[in-house]
């Protein structure tokens, strides 16, 4: 253990957990199903509350320790089951991940700068089951490179059992690790011009070694859809309003998402300096557009407004989506129950923006930007896969890129679009598993300077500490949910 790193990070815990229980004492927002429900499992009560989506993975093992130390202490035991106990196992979970995160980097600082990412430390601060499957999956994945593959298939079954979308990161654990072996072969070239052909051509090629290496993974695959069948959904309960959609724009406001929180880490200049280079201009220029196109034709095929967006009042995001995204055909006033210090700004984004039905599009450019630098950042050469579907230069214009590498991070962007295109809920933190994931990825083969880490552990600070001081601190009043109505505590801000 660090013990330098865990003396600075266990007063930062402590710090955050007192002033949270202070302000909020009381469950909030999803907590609300998720704290009665692990203090259920407490009392050895296995009752399944039908309005949770996910697996009961998230509240075992805190339930079993809770249950076991009731039984020499009643009073050690109810309060490790409390909403603040609870919380602050959540927050022992984010120090482990913290400790993973080195393992990996080989980097304090860069661990660091990603453990303080604002909306996973928020979401880390309660009692919400994200930290834990992005926990397992970071495990199950760290064992896989290690070669322990039995181990990394048991632990990535478990993060299923926690979220039903890292049974999508276990499938891209066992693609990389599938990539590893089928690479690894000395007949195979080290590198080529991409395509995705010759991806599948190897992979066909290799396809034995990788069975007889892969089969723990296998078979956790094979169970996956067998459980879904027998639950008759992919959803736990509350079905109904949580079904899949076709909501490919979550892709490109994720790039958004990408590009506006890794620039203090993978540095501004360091990430643009490439785009000015010959012969790369023309291959930049025709990516861009390309991805310009794309995000205009998902906006326009595929746009979706989940009711929770019109129904909930707590959430930054819902707003902003709403105000941006929206008219006055929805028949819900944008500035509805909106606190008197955000109002002003709601009022006039609504004069600016909602001027018609089309001013979505105002957001392409940047959809498009932020793709663009996503898979920049991934090292992944859009105008090479433009180039194979249809030839416009000669290929020889265009760098060749390792296979291995390439091959992983296409893998990641399938599993990218396969997690979130399903969702038809906008919620930043379905964001933080993609986004540690790729920035991992990412920082492999990026030269980051010591600048640019200590400036994201700067930034994220500042940002985690404005969110949580708007959290706690600035309440307001407010009618209850369309679908919490018997939700009745204060209005706070979330992102």
């Amino acid at each position: 253990m660090r013990l330098r790193i865990h003396l600075l990070l266990c007063p930062l815990v402590l710090f955050l957990q007192g002033w949270i229980n202070l302000r909020q004492p009381e469950p909030y927002m999803d907590e609300l199903f998720h704290v009665p429900q692990a203090q259920a499992f407490c009392s050895w009560n296995w009752s399944y509350n039908e309005n949770i989506t996910t697996p009961p993975g998230a509240y075992l093992p805190v339930a079993m320790i809770g249950f076991a130390i009731k039984q020499i202490n009643l009073e050690a035991g109810e309060w490790v089951c409390s909403t603040a106990g609870l919380r602050l196992w959540n927050m022992f979970l984010w120090i482990m991940l913290v400790e993973l995160l080195i393992v990996r980097t080989k980097s304090e600082a860069t661990a660091i700068a990603l453990a303080l990412h604002p909306v996973l430390l928020f979401y880390s601060t309660l009692f919400y089951t994200d930290l834990t499957s992005l926990l397992l999956c970071l495990a199950a994945w760290e064992l896989s490179r290690a070669e322990k593959r039995g181990y990394s298939a048991l632990v990535g079954a478990a993060a299923t059992l926690t979220r039903q979308s890292s049974a999508l990161w276990h499938f891209f654990i066992a693609a990389e690790a599938a990539c590893f072996i089928a690479y690894n072969n000395p007949t195979v070239r080290s590198e080529f011009s991409f395509d995705c052909k010759s991806l599948l051509g190897v992979l066909q090629r290799q396809r034995r070694s990788i069975v007889m290496k892969l089969w723990p993974h296998i078979v956790a695959g094979v169970g996956y859809p067998i459980a879904a069948l027998v639950n008759g959904g992919i959803m736990i309960g509350d079905q109904d309003r949580h079904e899949m959609v076709l909501h490919f724009p979550m892709v490109v406001y994720f790039a958004v998402y990408w590009v506006a929180f890794t620039t203090p880490l993978l540095g501004f200049l360091n990430r643009y300096r490439r785009w000015p280079r010959v012969p790369a201009v023309i291959p930049s220029l025709m990516s861009f557009l390309f991805l310009a196109l794309l995000s205009a034709m998902w906006l326009y095929c595929c746009f979706y407004v989940h009711p929770f967006v019109l129904a909930d009042n707590r959430h930054f995001v819902f707003y902003v989506y709403r105000v941006r995204f929206l008219d006055d055909k929805t028949g819900v006033p944008v500035d509805a129950d909106v606190p008197n210090y955000f109002r002003g700004f709601v009022l006039q984004t609504q004069k600016i923006l909602l001027r018609s039905s089309w001013s979505k599009y105002a957001l392409v450019p940047f959809m498009a930007l932020g793709s663009s630098c996503l898979l920049g950042d991934l090292q992944i050469d859009t105008f090479r896969i433009v180039q194979d579907l249809f030839p416009v230069v000669g290929a020889e214009d265009v760098p060749t890129v390792r296979r291995r590498r390439t091959a992983v991070r296409m893998f990641f962007i399938l599993t990218l679009i396969l997690v979130l295109v399903p969702s038809g809920l906008v919620e930043p933190r379905y964001f933080i598993t993609p986004f540690i994931f790729g920035s991992l990825l990412a920082l492999e083969s990026a030269d980051v300077a010591e600048l640019f880490v200590k400036s994201a552990v700067a930034v994220s600070t500042i940002i985690s500490g404005a969110l949580l001081y708007i959290f706690l601190e600035m309440p307001f009043d407010r009618a209850p949910d369309a679908h919490m109505p018997n939700d009745l505590s204060p209005g706070r801000f979330m992102i």
